[in-house]
């Protein structure tokens, strides 16, 4: 579907949704398949089974309980988060929704609905462009924002993500704005912390050892250069937060010489070769490590 039909067919869909959390009811379960289309071509948002009223008992629904379809569930759901769930869970499923009706498949779908469930919470979706590059770049960013795995990054109401597609559709500029690199780098370490409980230097020394995995295997891999770049910037974090906690090193540098030192550091963990060696490493972790401690020197 082209980018205008179906921003066109998702504004009214997203002023229905609108209308119901303002009624104080959220749908938890907005997929293609509950959207039905009159004979006026006019989209109707159906099938309230798993609907909730946002003043009702939060017993009614159990904690760790996943209540909807597993492909366009916004992470809080696929978490089981009761708590957390509110009408920007839909607004994400709306993104889903606006997703798949422009690339032709949900934002995440895999073999089975635990490794869905599980791409849903981990990973971010390949962004709509880099699938069919002839989606608006507009649309790819309203897309994107209401896919947002923090709740609080998505648009307010479901009305605001309307009117930002009414914008497109009329040729304005849009409110939404992609996030840049180190936004995205953080928002997955902010992710990594809460779910694993990690410090966040040991978010960041995961990051880097996923990144490089993920970069040698070619797993999802959209643009190695990109890759290759963000995994740069890891590192420099990494570095840095390294360097404000001297109990971590095992050779800490002279207390005159930290500036320098430091940036010595960040110019070996940075390097180009560096990053080929770590690419080709066994242990890219134990690589790091050397680094961040002194012991590898060029």
């Amino acid at each position: 579907m082209s980018s205008t039909v179906a921003a066109w067919f998702v504004t009214r869909i997203a002023r229905a949704v609108h209308y119901a959390h303002t009624q104080g009811i959220v749908h938890r379960d907005l997929k293609p398949k509950n959207v039905l289309i009159d004979r006026d071509d006019h989209p109707r948002v159906a099938d309230f089974g798993l609907a909730k009223r946002l003043e009702a008992e939060s017993g009614v629904t159990l904690p760790g309980q996943i209540m909807g379809t597993a492909s366009y569930m916004a992470p809080e759901q696929a978490e089981g988060d009761v708590e957390r769930i509110s009408p920007r869970s839909d607004i994400y499923s709306l993104g889903a929704i606006l997703y798949c009706l422009v690339v032709g498949r949900p934002p995440f779908q895999a073999a089975s609905v635990l490794e869905t469930l599980k791409q849903i919470i981990e990973r971010d979706p390949i962004p709509p462009r880099q699938v069919t590059p002839s989606i608006a770049v507009d649309i790819q960013t309203i897309c994107l924002k209401c896919l947002a795995k923090n709740p609080a990054d998505r648009y307010e109401t479901a009305e605001a993500l309307a009117e930002d597609l009414q914008r497109f559709l009329d040729g304005d500029a849009i409110v939404a704005r992609m996030t840049c690199p180190l936004q995205r780098l953080w928002q997955r370490l902010r992710r990594l912390v809460r779910r694993t409980g990690l410090t966040t230097i040991g978010a960041l020394l995961l990051a880097i050892v996923t990144t490089v995995v993920s970069i040698r295997q070619g797993i999802e891999l959209r643009d190695k250069d990109a890759e290759i770049t963000s995994l740069r910037v890891t590192i420099r974090s990494l570095v840095v937060h390294w360097a404000l906690d001297p109990s971590l090193l095992e050779s800490p540098p002279p207390d005159d010489g930290q500036g320098p030192d430091l940036l010595r550091r960040m110019r070996v963990a940075t390097d180009d070769d560096f990053i080929l060696d770590l690419l080709g490493a066994r242990q890219p972790h134990a690589l790091l490590w050397s680094v961040l401690n002194g012991t590898v020197h060029r």
